[in-house]
């Protein structure tokens, strides 16, 4: 059993729950990891690649979701909108913390100003 298929065993998942909407890409990913991982090749440029390439599936899902839904008359947010926007800022974060350690503290700031404001 390969390493991918043991940690997505703990949470209950397979291979084809990767490949759902929402979760584009993220199985080829995990499998490009993996060789990485084997071959020895995890660095910081690959690292960089890897959350470039997830940055732009997560991208690429948030412009074809909807702000809203409807539920009978009702106009409800999208929580899957939600839930792909913090996806999205925390990959943006881990981006600015490999480039540089004063463009992660503008981001950090920034962050924390969004929260203040509420």
């Amino acid at each position: 059993m390969s390493v991918i298929n043991e940690i997505l065993a703990r949470f209950g998942l397979t291979e084809g729950d990767l490949d759902t909407p929402g979760h584009s890409g993220e199985l080829k990913t995990l499998l490009d990891m993996q060789s990485s991982i084997q071959k020895g090749q995890v660095s910081v440029e690959s690292t960089r690649q890897y959350l470039a390439s997830m940055r732009d599936a997560v991208e690429k899902e948030l412009i074809d979701e909807p702000e809203f839904v409807r539920v009978f008359v009702f106009k409800v947010e999208n929580r899957k909108q939600i839930y792909l926007k913090a996806r999205l800022k925390n990959y943006m974060l881990l981006e600015a913390y490999l480039s540089s350690p004063e463009r992660m503290k503008e981001m950090m700031e920034n962050m924390v100003a969004n929260i203040k404001r509420g």
